[in-house]
Parts: structure tokens; sequence; C-alpha cells
């Protein structure tokens, strides 16, 4: 009787599963999660929260003449503003909100169970900050707004709730830039 045993070191292998996760849920510049990933799993929560009686906000958050920064100093330079501005959302917001690069210089966040003034007061202590604390790269100083705009899961899909939310951004936009509204 002979007994045979084999063991193989899987370690990397599963190193590079975890790796190739990340890669498809989060975007390569700002390590936030990416479109996609965002909009399924916007999709499951709306579904849950009809469910629950649940409410959420979604946000979209957009940086203020970003064209700016990239033809003025270049994008490389351009990108390490937006990492800046991810991060800085990232540690704005709670735990449970899902941040996302939803393309360019625009993210969108989905804030789950918020109460409106609570959560209205954090976004505009969020957007005071940018703006008055300028990106430092090097000795370069850039001035830096964002205006956000904000929508309640009224709305019946995602595409509504975006739809809402980005209408709210064109009105902070339209409005002067570097400010925050929300859906009434």
């Amino acid at each position: 009787v002979a007994i045979y045993a084999a063991f193989q070191d899987i370690t990397s292998r599963k190193n590079r599963e975890v790796l190739l996760k990340n890669q498809a849920v989060r975007d390569p510049l700002t390590s936030l999660f990416n479109r996609r990933y965002f909009e399924d799993e916007v999709t499951k929560r709306i579904s849950s929260t009809r469910m629950s009686g649940g409410e959420f906000s979604v946000l979209m958050v957009d940086a203020d003449h970003f064209k700016r920064v990239n033809d003025t100093y270049g994008h490389k330079t351009g990108d390490k503003v937006l990492i800046e501005l991810a991060a800085t959302c990232e540690q704005a917001l709670r735990a449970d909100d899902i941040v996302a690069r939803y393309g360019g210089e625009e993210f969108c966040v989905v804030a789950p169970g918020v109460e409106k003034q609570d959560f209205a007061r954090r976004l505009e202590n969020f957007r005071s900050s940018v703006s008055s604390k300028p990106v430092q790269i090097g000795a370069l100083s850039i001035a830096v707004s964002v205006s956000i705009g904000m929508a309640e899961q009224h709305a019946a899909d995602l595409e509504s709730l975006i739809s809402a939310a980005d209408g709210q951004l064109y009105t902070a936009k339209r409005e002067g830039r570097d400010r925050f509204v929300w859906q009434t």
C-alpha cells in the first residue's frame, strides 16, 4: 500500500484572482469603482430598497472647468487632480456610500439611508473643503471646485435617478458652479 500526496502553493494564483477582480470593478486611475460596477450595484440596491421601503440618494459630482486644468498644466497633472478629488470624495462620504468614476471628471455616488439635511451638510462641507484647499502637485497649487447634483430615490429606475441627479448638477453649473443643488 502506498500513499502519495502532492501539495502546491496557490498563493500567487489567488493573488492574481483578487487583482483581476479589482481590475474588473475599479477605475485604473482613481481606484474608485468603475461605471459598470456602479450601475450593477445601484440596480440591485433599487430592487432591494423597493422591497424594504428604504431610501437612498444618488449624486453626480463634477470638477468645474476641468478642461482648463488639462489645457494649462497637461493631462498628467489633470490625472493627479482627479486622483486627489477621488480621495477627498471618498474621505468625505460614509463607508457604505458607493463612489464611482462615472466618466471623465464626473463622479457618481449612491448613498443609502440618508437623512437629507444631515447629508446635505456633509456634502456642503465636502464641496467647500475642495474649493478652499488647492491641490498641491510639486510646486504647483491648483485651485479646484466641484458642482454637485443630488436626486432622491423617487425614480423607478437607475436611468431616471442618474438623469435627475445630472439635471441638478447642471442646475448647479448654470447657477455659477462650485455649489450643491438637490432635487426638491
